[in-house]
């Protein structure tokens, strides 16, 4: 058996010296579903990039102790990348998206509100949990931020120091978005939604040096753009 499919990563809540500590959620999981015991080793992450190994040395129905054992950082990626999307209507379809981006890389998730969203609502906290359990699932330490969602007036104005901002948009003659972020550590790529961005909502981009970018002749979900700009921005410094 592949030993890190296998692994069962738990999420630590604080550290102190030696010591490492489960929340209530995860110490559910742990004692009530799992029946890890004292003594047990468990594999852990920080959530910051660390991972570990702990030893059970004590537990509560709202908490567990664990001895560190061995740390180990995680290889930290190349690139600091921030996905601005608009969430859809059918919410499922936006969790599949941020669940599978965070599988494949995302530094943060910056959800917005333009012109033509057809959601003005969104739930954070579901959003978080999806993207704890990708963490988990994929085998990273770090797990990718997810902002309060904002409107997309808001979102071109924020400042991103010195980070290529791009804006994906369905339009014939603009440069393919690999092209535009070789070579780029660090950047962020928005999204738009289903009815796409306004020609106002782009002119005031580009106004405010956002670059418009193509991810190719085919006409894409929102859910799909973000995977596929995800995968594009991953790839280009996996295999330059």
């Amino acid at each position: 058996m592949n030993y890190l499919r296998s692994m069962q990563l738990f999420l630590v809540e604080e550290i102190q010296g030696e010591s490492a500590f489960l929340g209530e959620e995860e110490t559910r999981h742990c004692i009530k579903v799992l029946r890890k015991n004292l003594g047990d080793i468990l594999d852990l992450i920080d959530g910051k990039g660390s991972f570990f190994k702990g030893e059970i040395v004590g537990f509560s129905k709202k908490q567990t102790e664990l001895k560190i054992l061995e740390t180990t950082p995680e290889i930290a990626s190349p690139i600091s990348f921030f996905l601005a999307f608009a969430p859809t209507k059918n919410i499922n379809r936006t969790e599949w998206m941020v669940e599978k981006c965070t599988e494949i890389g995302t530094s943060t998730f910056l959800p917005f509100f333009s012109e033509h969203s057809e959601r003005t609502k969104l739930r954070l906290d579901r959003l978080e949990k999806i993207v704890l359990s990708a963490t988990k699932q994929s085998i990273k330490a770090k797990i990718p931020d997810v902002k309060d969602a904002i409107s997309f007036t808001d979102l071109l104005k924020r400042d991103f120091g010195s980070r290529k901002k791009l804006i994906c948009v369905v339009q014939e003659g603009l440069p393919y978005i690999a092209s535009e972020i070789k070579e780029q550590k660090e950047f962020v790529i928005a999204i738009g939604p289903e009815g796409g961005f306004s020609e106002k909502e782009i002119e005031l981009a580009k106004s405010l040096s956002w670059v418009p970018v193509s991810l190719g002749k085919a006409r894409l979900r929102t859910e799909t753009a973000g995977v596929v700009a995800c995968q594009v921005a991953n790839m280009a410094f996996e295999f330059p």
